[in-house]
């Protein structure tokens, strides 16, 4: 199987997060269904934005 290359890219996700894999405190992986196919695709979550504005 081939790895594909990430691209640095925002995308409008309006599918649920199906499962989180938390790499450390700065890096979230998180499973989307993309298309109507129910194709899945591993993308990379960023939530430092969110998380820091508990103050």
């Amino acid at each position: 199987s081939t790895i594909e290359e990430f691209k640095e890219e925002e995308l409008d996700v309006t599918t649920e997060v199906k499962d989180l894999f938390i790499l450390d405190e700065n890096q979230v992986l998180g499973c989307v269904e993309i298309g109507n196919e129910g194709k899945n695709m591993l993308v990379a979550l960023s939530y430092g934005n969110t998380v820091e504005n508990d103050t």
